[in-house]
């Protein structure tokens, strides 16, 4: 039976009541600790895609640039990034910048990149149309290779 205390009919915490808490606390405590840890654990990495010029994967390709290199970059480390991350006549447009300050040459590569392979709905159309008609024929009852073809058009 709990003892009585002084001032009341409250009983008073015994030694063994305070001993068991304390293991039920600090399991609460490392619970709490493991999901803050959890939480600020990195996520996978995320790779940027080279651009290589497709219209199709601009939008995708500056997205991820944006995000991953960006915003945590100064432009003139952002004209280098650009570089390594693309290939063909994008990279060609990219290098024509280096020339002048890492800066100004950043805001030219991206806008000449912009210009030549963005997302114009004319450039869109066309890369999409060419897609189309890239595509193997369809043979009879073929289902994937007209899902694919659905999925294109």
């Amino acid at each position: 039976m709990a003892q009585q205390s002084l001032h009341g009919n409250a009983p008073m915490t015994t030694q063994k009541q305070i001993g068991d808490l304390f293991p039920m606390v600090q399991r609460q405590n490392e619970a709490a600790s493991f999901v803050h840890q959890q939480r600020l654990s990195p996520l996978p990495a995320w790779n940027i895609p080279l651009f290589d010029g497709d219209p199709l994967q601009y939008i995708s390709f500056m997205r991820a640039f944006e995000q991953r290199v960006k915003e945590k970059a100064s432009k003139s480390e952002c004209l280098y990034y650009l570089e390594q991350f693309t290939r063909g006549q994008p990279r060609e447009l990219v290098r024509s910048c280096l020339y002048v300050t890492p800066e100004l040459g950043y805001i030219k590569a991206k806008q000449l990149v912009q210009e030549h392979f963005g997302s114009k709905l004319l450039k869109m159309a066309m890369a999409y149309i060419e897609k189309a008609f890239s595509l193997a024929p369809i043979k009879h009852e073929d289902v994937n290779a007209l899902q694919t073809y659905s999925l294109v058009l």
